[in-house]
């Protein structure tokens, strides 16, 4: 799952950080039920826009700037030091393979 950049509920942060990188942003909560940490994963694209301007003989002319754009954001919840909730929002993580979020297996016994 780590080498295909996947995330799984009940993953370790370290298993996260290997699978994804570092998070943009980091955020971390104490209550009475526990410690939840929050990160926060942002792909950005860079977008094309013209802007006038003057060349050096006082003309002007169109240049091609380009911005640094949100495209997509993964926010990824942690209690007890393990994956428990995931949330994406704004397009996808990823752009040629997708952030997939995948249940870890479980096995039945009775």
């Amino acid at each position: 799952m780590i080498a295909r950049n996947e995330v799984a509920i009940n993953m370790t942060p370290d298993e996260v950080t290997r699978a994804l990188g570092k998070p943009a942003k980091t955020t971390s909560r104490l209550d009475a039920g526990g410690r939840e940490e929050l990160w926060e994963f942002v792909r950005f694209e860079r977008v094309p826009q013209e802007v006038a301007g003057y060349d050096r003989y006082g003309r002007i002319v169109k240049n091609v700037v380009y911005v640094k754009v949100p495209a997509g954001k993964l926010s990824i919840a942690f209690n007890d030091g393990l994956v428990s909730s995931l949330e994406q929002s704004e397009g996808t993580l990823a752009r040629a393979a997708q952030v997939k979020i995948v249940a870890v297996p479980f096995t039945v016994a009775y």
